[in-house]
């Protein structure tokens, strides 16, 4: 493995798991409105933490792709992680009929770790 993929790798890794713990947190504190809020919170914060890291899976392969083939790899991953995320968000608010506000609080607190996680590791490297 290259050892900038690899670098990639383990940063993405870290920040999965800043923003898994951000979720729980999130989830714990959903619970004092009932046990359907505080799975809502975990089921989609926990869905987009799974996504990013399979996402990054396909964007970060080994060797060294042409031009096109990475930017391929780049909008395939983006545009499967947010059709995983909508497809279970339709199916915790629809199906399951969880809290939609809850549900989109949890997306919400693992995008906001993810930025966070992402910008607190650009600024630690200069």
């Amino acid at each position: 493995m290259l050892k900038v993929v690899a670098e990639g790798w383990r940063r993405l890794k870290r920040q999965a798991l800043v923003q898994a713990c951000c979720v729980v947190v999130a989830a714990a504190i959903a619970l004092y409105w009932g046990v359907p809020h505080g799975f809502a919170v975990l089921l989609s914060g926990l869905t987009l933490t799974i996504a990013h890291l399979v996402s990054a899976r396909f964007a970060l392969t080994d060797g060294v792709p042409s031009a096109a083939g990475a930017i391929g790899a780049l909008v395939v991953s983006v545009v499967a992680k947010w059709v995983v995320v909508a497809v279970v968000l339709w199916l915790a608010i629809a199906v399951l009929r969880l809290p939609a506000i809850a549900t989109l609080a949890g997306l919400i607190v693992a995008l906001m770790a993810h930025v966070v996680g992402a910008t607190r590791e650009l600024t630690h490297k200069i």
